[in-house]
């Protein structure tokens, strides 16, 4: 036996051997051959540059031979050494909100996580629509609609829900892979997910895009980007916890109303940190809902709330928070952002719109779909924040050639990011998919039938806003 699992070990050893060389092969071979493409008026020696290096880094990024905090750390110092763009530009990405907006909001769910708020939020959601196999699915989806405004961090949300999910199918001993199981952790990662583009602030996906379509006059502020956007994202919410409903029927009776209202006594009464958090997070709600009249953008206001946590009186954190936060991801999102930055300063952007263009132009709805179209087949090769912080410009100069407000394409760009088939498309739809109560088949036949329904809702309805442009008050 023994011999046997030694065999197994050396096969399973050759055979990721044999597909790190691939992987090497893929990730350095196509750059290279980018540089042997001939330069134009256009394709300059720096755009070449540009995209040979940047292409390396995103499959580094995608097959994972390399950390992605060593990715993320060398490429923009090759930037530089390169000359591609100088030390303000290339570093630019640290003197903008997003990153820090990023590793705040992880802080303030991490706190709000210890406090036993969010479980409570999700407890009282399920319980106030019965507690029933439906119940759970239209009770998870409130909970996201909730929790997209004060989680601003998409991976925080994805963890949160996949564990409910999990330890609700656990609970219940239901089936790995059935109806019941798959339907209630689909349901948890729609509800982590489609609330996201409601608020501004509720996905790093939204603020990269704005953050690439500033540089071209385009801007939004929080409480035109939720009257433009937020009800239409809410409609889809329900629209889509009405799909699992009907694809997934349950193969048997099931009440949670007894497991629920269990973890619910767990919990206890509201304890004073989590009124402490409750009062910390309104602050927030109305710091956002005022910034027409601060005119501090928001991003900038998340790091005090996250000091207000540490006042003497407060006292939320615990010596250990901080540890279990994913550092690195702040590395990666600016890593991302410098790609944007970058690309926009050697004329890469320009260079991608002037090809897309000829393309993509037709009647609105022609450009709208074909946007979303580019982007689920973009993402079979770049992650959704590389294919955002490189492609994001490039899709509002085809939106301004075309004669259309930007505004609404990048509505429908932002959402063909979160359209996936396979779970190996999205590394949040990965994550969730690994907790095993939800089989491939299922999983693949929810997602495919939410993207077909995904194209037609959205591009009719941004369709509908672009056609309606005293409905857009976004600045641009």
């Amino acid at each position: 036996m023994s011999n046997n699992n030694a065999q197994l070990r050396n096969q399973e050893e050759v055979t990721q051997f044999n597909r790190s060389i691939l992987y090497w092969i893929i990730s350095l071979g196509l750059p290279v051959l980018i540089l042997f493409i001939p330069t134009t008026a256009h394709f300059t020696s720096h755009v070449k540059q540009f995209f040979a290096l940047s292409l390396g880094a995103i499959f580094l990024w995608a097959f994972e031979i390399v950390p992605n905090l060593i990715v993320s750390l060398i490429l923009p110092v090759l930037y530089m050494l390169l000359g591609l763009a100088p030390v303000n530009v290339v570093f630019s990405a640290w003197s903008n909100y997003i990153p820090w907006i990023v590793l705040s909001g992880m802080i303030l769910t991490s706190i709000a996580e210890e406090t036993g708020l969010l479980k409570r939020v999700a407890c009282w959601c399920i319980l106030i629509t019965g507690g029933s196999y439906r119940g759970i699915i239209y009770g998870l989806t409130i909970a996201g609609v909730i929790l997209s405004l004060p989680i601003t961090d998409l991976t925080a949300r994805v963890l949160l829900f996949a564990t409910i999910s999990y330890s609700i199918c656990k609970a219940l001993e239901l089936e790995n892979g059935g109806k019941s199981s798959s339907g209630i952790m689909l349901a948890g990662i729609f509800s982590a997910l489609n609330p996201g583009y409601i608020f501004f602030t509720s996905t790093t996906q939204t603020m990269m895009a704005y953050q690439s379509a500033a540089k071209l006059g385009v801007s939004s502020s929080w409480t035109s980007y939720l009257i433009n956007n937020g009800l239409i994202t809410l409609i889809w919410c329900f629209l889509c916890a009405v799909i699992l409903d009907l694809l997934f029927k349950s193969e048997r009776n099931i009440n949670s109303k007894a497991y629920f209202l269990e973890e619910k006594k767990k919990l206890g009464k509201l304890s004073l940190a989590e009124k402490k958090m409750i009062v910390i997070l309104a602050l927030i709600v109305i710091a956002i809902l005022t910034e027409p009249y601060h005119k501090v953008q928001i991003g900038w206001l998340f790091p005090l709330f996250v000091g207000v946590i540490y006042l003497p009186g407060v006292g939320l954190a615990k010596p250990d928070s901080l540890k279990k936060l994913n550092f690195p991801i702040i590395i990666f999102v600016t890593a991302t952002l410098t790609i944007g930055a970058v690309a926009s300063s050697v004329g890469g952007s320009k260079f991608l719109a002037d090809l897309l263009t000829p393309i993509m132009s037709g009647s609105k709805l022609y450009t709208l779909t074909s946007v979303w179209v580019f982007g689920i087949i973009i993402k079979f090769l770049l992650t959704p924040l590389a294919a955002l912080a490189t492609l994001t410009e490039p899709i509002v100069r085809l939106a301004q050639h075309a004669g259309l407000n930007p505004v609404p394409v990048l509505y429908v760009w932002n959402q063909s990011m979160e359209q996936v088939i396979f779970p190996y498309e999205y590394a949040l739809v990965l994550l969730a998919y690994s907790y095993g109560y939800l089989s491939l088949k299922n999983l693949m036949k929810a997602f495919s039938i939410k993207l077909v329904f995904n194209i037609i809702y959205y591009s009719d309805c941004c369709a509908f806003l672009e056609a309606n442009r005293f409905v857009l008050t976004s600045e641009f």
